[in-house]
């Protein structure tokens, strides 16, 4: 055997093993986002790397048609089109590892009757996503500097809620204040009709006066309104 066809033998093995192992790369990130996207959909909506993810997969699939069709095309060459088809589906890789970190600078819409309100995906929002009398949403913070939960590292976060009153009361007679449950949650409300606003924690990871956070909470969720 020549040392041309035995090269020619090694590289198509090694092509084929590193073929191999972007699948399983590929197959395995992709069950990886779509548990995220069951658990934290804003955080995967926020990245390049989990909003476009397909797109890696068609790429590394053009690879290696590529080089299939330059190997038959162009025998000779061989040797050359199974590294060319190496370097490029480890490219392929490479790329979605490094767009993970790729912000994509994502805004959930969410709707409070007819005002519509764009939440950066940072604070894991959620809430009505039409024009609804009884519209919310909810967004998630530290208490410490009301940071986004997707920036707050591991630190507790406590839920800010915003609402048509009558979604939280519909036959009114809500008041300010705070309310403690047994299972060591603290909930205070602030009404400003026709809205209310609300916060919800767990007691100890909330100052010893929640309703102090009114002021910068009320600014931040309503910062969150897009002018008519």
């Amino acid at each position: 055997m020549s040392p041309k066809v035995r090269a020619g033998r090694v590289w198509d093995v090694l092509y084929w093993i590193a073929v191999t192992l972007v699948v399983v790369y590929l197959a395995i990130a992709y069950a990886n986002i779509e548990i995220s996207r069951a658990y934290h959909p804003m955080a995967v909506m926020g990245a390049v790397g989990g909003r476009w993810f397909l797109i890696f997969p068609v790429l590394a699939l053009i690879a290696v048609l590529r080089t299939s069709y330059m190997v038959r095309k162009h025998p000779a060459r061989r040797v050359r089109a199974r590294i060319a088809g190496c370097a490029a589906v480890g490219l392929t890789v490479l790329c979605q590892i490094g767009t993970n970190s790729l912000n994509t600078g994502y805004r959930h819409s969410v709707w409070i009757e007819d005002s519509r309100y764009e939440i950066p995906w940072e604070y894991a929002p959620g809430g009505t996503t039409s024009p609804d009398a009884d519209g919310w949403f909810v967004v998630e913070v530290a208490p410490d500097g009301l940071t986004p939960k997707h920036r707050s590292g591991r630190a507790e976060t406590i839920s800010l809620t915003k609402a048509a009153t009558h979604f939280e009361a519909p036959s009114g007679g809500l008041q300010d204040g705070c309310d403690v449950s047994e299972f060591d949650t603290t909930a205070c409300l602030l009404v400003r009709d026709p809205f209310i606003y609300k916060i919800t924690g767990r007691t100890g990871a909330l100052p010893d006066n929640p309703e102090q956070l009114f002021v910068g909470v009320v600014e931040l969720l309503d910062g969150f309104a897009v002018p008519d």
